[in-house]
């Protein structure tokens, strides 16, 4: 009977209560306002209130949720909010976590900066980053080390930030290693710490060989030499070598071993003929054919020279002669001689009315012809010249010999193209003919005048107009000339006044 009681009893409840709502649900990031929390059933149409947690703002949904049909309508969503980028760090940059609420903003400094304190800004739940900023400081080395002989030569500094430079010199003796050491970002000296000292390298020569830089005599710490071998002998070792700070050459001076013949022998006025290209070494057996140079002819036994079992070349069984070829010409004369070679002669001759001027006889030397060819001087001159309606200058002079060249002017009031002539005195004593001929400059047509008649006579320089006034007008006549520079002014026919 009580079991039976107590079934109607909730059934009886559960009809009552139909369309009530539990408690509201939980929410991520969201929290039930207080005056809603300690209850445990709300009718139906009930409605409660939520709000964002501290650090996170509404993205969707209302705060407002309503008990609806025994469920309660919830939509709301909160997320985290944002700080921005955080302002700039000097010295330095952050690197963020994120820009939301609980991130970090972690400071890296630059290179030659080194964090101070702590290194991180944190994201608050009012948007903003905390207060706290981090701090870069750039960083310092300790006093340079003191150097015995040496003095620092740049301007002293009370003290030594990153990246700064400080240079020695050596007050005696020579600087050993890298003159300069440089502040690192850690706050350490850079570079291996100079010394000086005194060093002094002997002078050196290789046998069969030559120095081809550093050439010395005397060497200091750092100074190098290069060298080469003769031809004929091959470098043994480093071709160059450096002054050590113990005074010793370093690697060891090389030696010049004798593989083969050296370059063949200078003959003179020939040169090697080598059909397939210079070789690189001429080893023993190798034959070399010479040939004369251009101009020169060669007498002798044989042209060739042999590289010996000694790797010695033997010597050679020929000469080259000069051949100077055919002497130059010259003008109005003549040479004789039809030989060209070693030291055959021809002798120059003028022909009639010139004399020879210089040495007449040539010889063929070794180096060409024994002196320049002479030349043909005209014996007489030209006389004054004539040129019609032309006149010369005086600074030209009166000695007119063959080939003198003269240029004439037109006397006022005559012209030419170029406005001057020009005459050459020929070998025949005769001047050349200047082509053109000075005519009498034109001054066009002459001027009209009113109430007057014209009667030109011609319209070159000299010719004449006479103007005649009409009946009534004065003057009578007038007559204008052509001039150098134009007609002269014409008369004005004025009328005359009645008395």
């Amino acid at each position: 009977m009580y079991l039976l009681l107590e079934t109607w009893s909730k059934l009886l409840k559960s009809i009552l209560f139909l369309g009530n709502c539990g408690p509201p649900p939980v929410i991520s990031n969201v929290v039930l306002k207080p005056e809603y929390m300690d209850k445990q059933e709300f009718p139906e149409n009930s409605r409660v209130v939520f709000t964002c947690e501290p650090g996170y703002l509404r993205s969707r949904g209302v705060y407002v949720t309503y008990c609806r049909n025994g469920k309660w309508t919830v939509n709301l969503k909160c997320e985290r909010k944002s700080c921005g980028s955080s302002e700039d760090l000097m010295n330095g940059y952050f690197e963020y976590e994120g820009i939301l609420f609980g991130d970090k903003a972690h400071a890296v400094c630059n290179e030659g900066f080194h964090l101070v304190g702590k290194g991180y800004r944190t994201c608050l739940a009012n948007g903003q980053w905390e207060d706290y900023m981090p701090l870069c400081e750039v960083s310092q080395c300790p006093e340079p080390p003191e150097i015995p002989n040496a003095e620092i030569i740049t301007p002293p500094s009370n003290s030594y930030s990153y990246s700064t430079v400080v240079i020695y010199r050596c007050i005696s003796g020579q600087l050993i290693g890298n003159k300069e050491l440089v502040c690192d970002e850690a706050g350490n000296w850079t570079g291996t710490i100079p010394e000086c000292k005194e060093v002094n390298c002997p002078n050196t020569f290789l046998p069969n060989g030559r120095k081809t830089a550093g050439f010395g005599p005397f060497y200091r710490y750092g100074d190098s030499v290069s060298f080469a071998c003769n031809s004929g002998y091959e470098l043994q070792g480093s071709s160059m070598v450096s002054c050590q700070q113990n005074s010793q050459w370093a690697p060891s001076i090389p030696t010049c071993i004798k593989t083969s013949c050296p370059s063949p022998p200078d003959i003179e006025h020939a040169h090697p003929a080598f059909r397939s290209g210079v070789p690189l070494k001429y080893t023993k057996g190798v034959k070399i054919n010479y040939e004369c140079d251009q101009g020169y002819i060669g007498i002798g036994e044989s042209r060739l020279v042999n590289c010996t079992e000694q790797l010695e070349w033997t010597k050679p069984k020929f000469i080259c002669l000069r051949n100077c070829g055919p002497p130059p010409k010259i003008a109005n004369g003549k040479f004789n001689g039809k030989k060209y070679t070693y030291r055959s002669e021809i002798t120059y001759t003028c022909i009639k009315g010139f004399t020879l001027v210089g040495q007449s006889m040539m010889t063929c030397t070794q180096n060409g012809w024994s002196s320049r060819p002479p030349y043909c001087k005209v014996s007489g001159k030209c006389p004054m010249p004539f040129v019609p309606n032309a006149y010369l200058k005086p600074s030209q002079g009166t000695m007119f010999t063959v080939g003198t060249k003269l240029v004439l002017k037109c006397h006022s009031g005559y012209e030419v193209e170029e406005n001057q002539l020009k005459i050459t005195c020929l070998p025949n004593l005769t001047w050349s003919d200047p082509g053109k001929v000075c005519q009498r400059k034109s001054c066009g047509h002459p001027p009209e005048v009113q109430n007057a008649k014209q009667h030109i006579s011609g319209t070159r320089f000299n010719d004449t107009v006479l103007y005649t006034c009409h009946d009534g007008y004065k003057p009578k006549e007038k007559t204008i000339r052509c001039k150098n520079k134009g007609w002269e002014k014409p008369p004005v026919c004025t009328l005359k006044r009645r008395s």
